[in-house]
């Protein structure tokens, strides 16, 4: 992968503690332009959180750190349980078969924490209420 100046999103998010929403939409446009190319080649993502999304200098965002993708060209759904617990969908708390809405799902979840400036299942730590949450 080419070097990307910008560093993560994270740590623009930290400054910024929130996105104006221009700004928010942009950033979920280029990562939801990402995940439909990475969902046409079959490949689901797992993985979104603003510590894998790495800022270009020219604005863009990049996806990074596919080491929870799932090739699904052999298979239409999978059940493994995995990802950052608070960008984590339903189907997958649950233990259910899932598929690509889960990376649309946690586009949601980042969607909310871009514009908000907090996550909306984080419950202070205690992980048994953020997943009866989500």
């Amino acid at each position: 992968m080419e070097f990307v100046r910008g560093g993560e999103l994270y740590t623009h998010l930290r400054q910024a503690r929130r996105f104006k929403e221009e700004q928010a939409k942009f950033y979920i446009m280029t990562i939801a332009t990402a995940l439909g190319y990475l969902h046409s080649k079959r490949i689901l993502y797992r993985d979104i959180k603003t510590k894998n999304i790495l800022m270009g200098e020219d604005g863009y965002v990049y996806l990074t750190d596919f080491g929870l993708s799932k090739d699904l060209t052999k298979c239409k759904t999978t059940n493994s349980i995995c990802g950052t617990p608070s960008f984590m969908a339903p189907e997958i708390v649950i233990m259910d078969e899932y598929s690509y809405s889960v990376d649309w799902w946690a586009l949601g979840v980042l969607t909310f924490l871009l514009i908000v400036g907090y996550n909306p299942f984080y419950n202070g730590g205690n992980m048994k209420k953020m997943f009866e949450c989500i």
